[in-house]
């Protein structure tokens, strides 16, 4: 199992979301983590990044204005980009449609750090600890 010290320091997040407070608050705790943050207020503009570049992680609001995060995780997957997904909701989602969510995590706001940082190393250790 692939433990925080052992990432790669500058292992490359997308952050994607419309707040500007969230979008800060989660900044700082990435790029205190040592981590390298791209962001991007719209699920658009995301998938454009996304489109053209590689993300270890990809954090996405689930209430963005043009491409809600659920749209956005089921287009990577139809492309095959198998990122793996951390959806923040300030809405609670019924568990039937949670489940629907392959290779990605939920969390809902308000969260604490901790819980946010655990999801964080949680998915990017499954991924590094997916067989290639």
């Amino acid at each position: 199992m692939l433990k925080k010290d052992s990432l790669k320091p500058a292992a490359s997040v997308l952050l994607v979301e419309d707040s500007d407070d969230v979008r800060d608050f989660v900044s700082e705790i990435l790029t205190g983590e040592g981590f390298s943050v791209s962001t991007a207020r719209n699920g658009l503009s995301a998938w454009s990044l996304i489109s053209s570049r590689y993300f270890d992680l990809v954090i996405s609001d689930m209430g963005l204005p043009d491409m809600d995060g659920e749209e956005l995780l089921r287009n990577m997957r139809r492309n095959s980009i198998g990122t793996p997904v951390l959806l923040i909701s300030g809405v609670r989602i019924n568990e039937a449609k949670e489940s629907g969510f392959p290779d990605s995590q939920l969390i809902y706001k308000p969260f604490e750090v901790n819980e946010i940082k655990k999801a964080i190393f949680d998915l990017l250790n499954q991924n590094n600890s997916a067989p290639n």
